[in-house]
């Protein structure tokens, strides 16, 4: 799928997964950075600014538990994977907006992905993640 194909509003593929994650998301300390990367394996990745990456390191290392990802970071999109594809197409709508409702939801479950990899989320985010997923899942059976 090509990244210059435009919809009947003239976005193409990267300005719709950018709106899509920030609608999603709803967090201003997040950046949406889309690009392909090397492989099409993984959705998305986390990227920390040096300065804060370094910080969290130091911390570690004082026993403290800092959690980086609470501040500003950067969610790159992987435009290789086939999944964020799908959800950079654009869409026919249902008269509720239900597709736009569970692109949405499985945004925000990419970007909770990328935070556990990371090794980002607090015993409450899993509880949260969880709940989100098994409420998708039920909903696809």
């Amino acid at each position: 799928a090509s990244s210059s194909v435009v919809d009947a509003d003239s976005q193409d593929m990267n300005s719709r997964l950018t709106d899509l994650f920030k609608t999603a998301l709803e967090n201003d300390r997040v950046t949406i950075r889309t690009e392909p990367l090397k492989s099409e394996e993984i959705p998305a990745m986390i990227l920390l600014p040096e300065e804060q990456r370094r910080m969290a390191e130091m911390s570690a290392l004082w026993g403290e538990k800092e959690n980086p990802y609470q501040s500003e970071h950067t969610l790159l999109i992987n435009t290789r994977n086939p999944l964020i594809q799908n959800l950079g197409r654009p869409g026919i709508l249902g008269a509720d907006g239900s597709q736009d409702g569970k692109k949405a939801r499985v945004a925000r479950q990419v970007y909770h992905l990328a935070r556990l990899s990371q090794g980002a989320a607090s015993p409450r985010d899993m509880e949260n993640y969880a709940r989100e997923i098994f409420s998708l899942l039920q909903e696809l059976l």
